[in-house]
């Protein structure tokens, strides 16, 4: 199905895309990747008049700490979040960063439960207390490989390395 007539307006910056915003009020939405908005207007089940396009704005880019939330801008890319190497959990108010893998047998543990501080690999089931190192709970000479975490500005920084 093809999509209802609209217009298209590209923010020049963050205030920009909010005057854009108060000018349309309702009518406009706003469009950063499009993977979830244009196939809803194909189907027309989102009719928006006008698309105001803030998809280049890098100042809303990034990943960023504000006070003990770890806040994801809205440009922000999936691949710059989901394509790293790390497993990053806010325990009681404290970012702690590990390598994404078990100390154990090796999986991937971004897809694991936390709960209570400790971190389950979700392939052997072993559990990483993570305010502890990343220490197994069962065996203490096992750990998760930590990654130091450096806080510039309200921004968390990480330094992998291959």
């Amino acid at each position: 199905m093809i999509p209802a007539p609209f217009d298209y307006a590209r923010a020049e910056s963050a205030s920009h895309a909010l005057a854009l915003l108060a000018e349309h009020g309702d009518e406009a939405k706003l469009l950063a990747g499009g993977h979830s908005l244009l196939p809803m207007m194909k189907l027309r089940l989102a009719v928006p008049s006008v698309l105001v396009d803030i998809g280049q704005l890098t100042e809303l880019a990034g990943i960023a700490l504000d006070g003990d939330d770890l806040v994801i801008g809205a440009t922000t890319r999936h691949a710059e979040v989901a394509g790293s190497d790390l497993v990053v959990a806010n325990v009681d108010g404290t970012l702690l960063a590990y390598h994404d893998r078990c100390a154990n047998c090796g999986s991937p543990l971004h897809e694991g439960l936390l709960s209570a501080g400790a971190l389950a690999c979700p392939e052997c089931r072993r559990s990483f207390f993570l305010p502890r190192a990343g220490r197994s709970l069962d065996d203490e000479q096992m750990q998760l490989e930590p990654v130091p975490l450096l806080r510039d500005e309200g921004r968390v920084k990480v330094a992998l390395t291959q």
